[in-house]
């Protein structure tokens, strides 16, 4: 019984996916921290500084599962895992 429910609790991990995610993520929010910040700095508010960065943070957030699930998808596809 307990190899039965750990063959359905067992999924397969895109490590491969899991990286690339990870540095366009961390790339993505390294240039909205600039960005946010040169704006905040010219306009002399933080309040617009705080709101590019959440506008650049639900943007990439909603851009980032689409691709996990695109990246995720393809590779079991390709049978690469």
């Amino acid at each position: 019984m307990s190899e039965i429910l750990q063959s359905y609790l067992e999924g397969k991990i895109d490590f491969e996916g899991q990286k690339l995610v990870e540095q366009i993520s961390r790339n993505a929010l390294f240039i909205a921290t600039v960005v946010a910040f040169i704006a905040g700095f010219a306009m002399q508010s933080l309040q617009v500084l705080f709101g590019v960065f959440a506008v650049f943070v639900v943007g990439l957030s909603l851009m980032e599962v689409s691709m996990m699930a695109h990246v995720a998808y393809s590779t079991v596809r390709e049978g690469s895992i």
